[in-house]
C-alpha cells in the first residue's frame, strides 16, 4: 500500500517541484519506522536528483538500514553509488538486489556497468548478454557488449555486436 504522502510527493517530482516533494517525503520518513524505508529512498533520489550527494547518501543508507532486504532500495542505492564512482559498494547492492529480482534487465544493466568499470570484462559482457535475453535497452547492450569484448579480444562477437547496432568497425 502507497502512502498517500508518496504519491503526492511523486506527482510533485513528476512537476520537478523538488523543495514541495522533498516537504512530502520528509514528513514520512522518520528514523525508527522500517515502513518508511521507501520514503527515504525516495527522499535519496530527489537528493541525487538536486545534487546533494552527501544527504542523498545518508537518505538512501537510511532505507538500508530499516529495510535490508528490500531488493527495489538495493537496486537504487547501487544505482547511485554506480553514478558516483563508488563501482565496490554499488556492486554488493546491485548483487543482493539481483537474488531477489533476476530478470529486471535495468539492474543488471547496471550491474554490467559496473562489472565494465571494474574491468571484469567477462562478467560484464555476460551481463549484458543478459540484457539483450531480456530485451533490455538492446542497441545500448550490445554496444557496451562490443566494448566488453573488445577488452577481452573477442574481436568477432565485439564486430558482430557492432552489426547489431549498424556501427561501423574501425
Amino acid at each position: 500500500m502507497r502512502l498517500p504522502h508518496l504519491e503526492l510527493g511523486d506527482f510533485h517530482a513528476a512537476r520537478a517541484d523538488l523543495e514541495t516533494h522533498l516537504s512530502n517525503v520528509t514528513s514520512v520518513a522518520w528514523p525508527h519506522a522500517r515502513a518508511h524505508a521507501n520514503a527515504y529512498c525516495l527522499l535519496g533520489r530527489s537528493l541525487a536528483k538536486i545534487g546533494d550527494v552527501r544527504a542523498a547518501r545518508t537518505a538512501f543508507d537510511n532505507a538500508i538500514r530499516l529495510a535490508p532486504s528490500d531488493a527495489d532500495n538495493r537496486k537504487i542505492r547501487g544505482w547511485f553509488l554506480m553514478e558516483n564512482g563508488q563501482n565496490e559498494s554499488a556492486l554488493e547492492d546491485l548483487q543482493i538486489a539481483a537474488i531477489a529480482i533476476p530478470d529486471d534487465g535495468q539492474l543488471i544493466g547496471y550491474r554490467a556497468i559496473v562489472y565494465y568499470r571494474l574491468k571484469c570484462y567477462e562478467l560484464a559482457a555476460k551481463d549484458f548478454t543478459n540484457c539483450i535475453a531480456l530485451n533490455y535497452a538492446t542497441a545500448w547492450s550490445h554496444s557496451w557488449r562490443a566494448r566488453a569484448y573488445l577488452q577481452i579480444d573477442e574481436l568477432q562477437l565485439a564486430l558482430s555486436d557492432c552489426k547489431c547496432v549498424d556501427v561501423p568497425a574501425r
